[in-house]
């Protein structure tokens, strides 16, 4: 039986919706394959204004003290990164035939598919913020001297061409500059990479590399020697957004000092 009157809202169906619809999309949300979520760390917005991320340097080293000797003062320097946030979203509609004749499948279905949709478009301003080409490498352009992310100028970058996959050389060279970096008072920072980020076509390359015990190609691999890469305790993150970039193209990011989403 049905009588004219306004449309179907959450108080028409309030155990349907909450019991199908969000759960729904929270399983859609979780069970999306995007790997985002294992290399960077969340962080909160209490609006959509440009806000900014202030980090300080690392305190000076201790010195040896004498005795009745006078404490210096050490010191601290801090950087500064804006951030701004933002509203994404989009609305669907069902109508109640839709919902009978289906046996609700719909409704679950649709809502799994939103919350899929809600965990990629995090995972595109993610990728896109340390991908994108400017001028003189990749990302976001940083607010402390106007220059991107991966550039030759931040020691964390080598240009397309010059570069090569991943191996035990090129690996080491990126471990000893992420280890080498500085922050503005100069010291060192000692950031352990703990994350392999490649795009789709270096899989089983970085598969093989990361847990050979033995090399198993090359000049290497007839002597028996064994492979120091598989002990330094990275782990992949494939993600097919960098197949935009070189087919060699990789990253690597730590822990601790990474992206914060």
């Amino acid at each position: 039986i049905y009588a004219a009157g306004p449309g179907q809202g959450t108080d028409h169906f309030p155990a349907i919706l909450e019991n199908i619809v969000n759960k729904s999309m929270m399983d859609g949300y979780s069970q999306a394959e995007e790997v985002w979520n294992v290399w960077t760390k969340r962080g909160t917005l209490q609006d959509y204004r440009q806000a900014s991320r202030v980090n300080k340097s690392l305190f000076t080293a201790l010195d040896k003290m004498e005795e009745f000797e006078s404490f210096k003062h050490g010191k601290y320097a801090d950087v500064k990164q804006n951030i701004t946030g933002f509203l994404h979203g989009k609305s669907f509609s069902l109508s109640l035939q839709a919902m009978v004749n289906d046996d609700m499948s719909v409704l679950a279905d649709d809502s799994r598919s939103f919350g899929e949709a809600a965990n990629r478009t995090i995972g595109d301003a993610v990728y896109l913020l340390i991908s994108a080409a400017g001028t003189g490498g990749y990302g976001q352009v940083m607010t402390e001297d106007s220059k991107v992310l991966f550039h030759a100028d931040h020691s964390n970058y080598i240009a397309t061409g010059s570069g090569a996959a991943p191996s035990k050389a090129t690996i080491g060279a990126g471990r000893t500059a992420m280890m080498s970096q500085t922050d503005p008072n100069g010291v060192k920072v000692a950031s352990m990479p703990r994350y392999l980020l490649h795009g789709t076509t270096l899989t089983m390359d970085v598969i093989q590399l990361l847990n050979s015990q033995n090399y198993i190609t090359g000049a290497d691999a007839t002597m028996g020697e064994r492979n120091p890469v598989a002990s330094v305790g990275l782990q992949s993150v494939e993600e097919h957004r960098l197949d935009g970039l070189a087919t060699t193209a990789w990253m690597l990011a730590s822990r601790s000092n990474t992206v914060e989403v």
